[in-house]
């Protein structure tokens, strides 16, 4: 259900008809949903001899497209078995989730995840860093809040001394892995 139902948006279907088949076919979906998910389970199975201390799921969750419905319908199950898993591995866990997190802000602390890895704020999504850092206080753990905009040449180095001011005055000596979101673009 998480990694495939980001997999289905990406790989298997255009969005448009994802949501199509969501509406017309539900069982299709969910039997097809079910069979994926359990090659991912199975694989998570697999990762243990392996001595990596962190595994990232690349889902790109974004809340407007996994709205809060649909992350709990057909996400979060999987999300907090697969972290089980990896947990009872030793292994820390993130998600890819750079998109807008607003709508979604609420529920990530109970995902089971331990990173939000490429945490893209506004003015790359409309979500305040200051909103999901109050949300997320005890996990998970931003890895980015630097909108990479901050770097482009028409942002005044007094902006860009600003934002990254207040974001270190917001965080304070709290945990983050602070660094540039999304990607680092050549306009930056």
């Amino acid at each position: 259900d998480r990694i495939p139902f980001q997999h289905l948006l990406i790989d298997y279907f255009s969005t448009t008809t994802l949501f199509y088949a969501l509406h017309d076919s539900p069982g299709a979906i969910t039997r097809l949903l079910k069979l994926l998910d359990r090659i991912t389970t199975e694989s998570l199975h697999n990762v243990a001899q392996l001595d990596f201390p962190y595994v990232e799921f690349v889902d790109n969750l974004d809340g407007m497209m996994t709205n809060p419905r649909l992350l709990t319908e057909y996400c979060w199950p999987s999300y907090q078995r697969d972290t089980e898993i990896l947990h009872g591995q030793g292994k820390k866990v993130g998600s890819h989730t750079d998109g807008h997190l607003s709508p979604l802000l609420d529920l990530m602390p109970g995902s089971g995840l331990d990173v939000c890895e490429s945490f893209s704020p506004f003015p790359l999504t409309p979500c305040p860093f200051d909103e999901a850092w109050k949300a997320w206080r005890k996990g998970p753990l931003i890895w980015g809040g630097i909108p990479s905009p901050l770097l482009e040449k028409g942002t005044s180095e007094k902006e860009f001394r600003d934002t990254i001011g207040g974001i270190l005055a917001t965080v304070g000596s709290e945990p983050i892995i602070l660094c540039v979101a999304d990607m680092v673009l050549p306009n930056n």
